[in-house]
């Protein structure tokens, strides 16, 4: 999402594409410290939803769901 990073939709050509990925560079240039920011969202976020604590979690409520069904 953009609290963390840019999406680039592949719609609109190679130049669209390589155009929006010169903004985003230019910007993270440009604003590093909301970068730096957007950076240390990003890797909380993956933490919580991607680390081996994560995955144990979730595999456990999917077991829990399916043994209450």
């Amino acid at each position: 999402d953009n609290n963390v990073g840019y999406a680039i939709p592949p719609e609109g050509g190679v130049s669209f594409v390589i155009d929006a990925l010169v903004d985003s560079l230019q910007d993270i240039v440009v604003h590093p410290e909301v970068w730096k920011k957007r950076g240390e969202i990003g890797r909380k976020k993956a933490v919580q939803l991607y680390s081996w604590e994560a995955k144990i979690e979730q595999a456990l409520e999917l077991y829990q769901d399916l043994l209450n069904t």
